[in-house]
């Protein structure tokens, strides 16, 4: 399935109204961005804080502690890769800009 398949229809000219229109910085909402099915998907694989901890960086600042970042993209459940490689994609980051 096409990456672009998992997004529902982006209207840009109202994106583009939508942060013209921000403050007190430009800023932008898509409500239901993923297709439902997916985004369960995505939610259904999403690593538990323990699988983080074993696969992740942790952090120690005040600001931080508790935080996990999974970096190694070819550790991402596979619903969570083609979330990745999406919004990494030509085609999303066109109808972004």
């Amino acid at each position: 399935m096409p990456l672009l398949d998992l997004i529902n229809p982006i209207n840009r000219d109202q994106l583009r109204n939508q942060v013209r229109g921000s403050q007190p910085v430009p800023n932008f909402a898509i409500d239901n961005f993923l297709r439902e099915d997916f985004a369960e998907k995505v939610l259904k694989s999403f690593p538990s804080f323990e699988d983080a901890l074993r696969d992740g960086r942790t952090f120690h600042a005040v600001n931080e502690r508790g935080k996990v970042q999974l970096t190694d993209a070819s550790k991402f459940p596979e619903p969570v890769a083609e979330l990745n490689q999406l919004l990494a994609s030509h085609e999303f980051r066109e109808i972004m800009s």
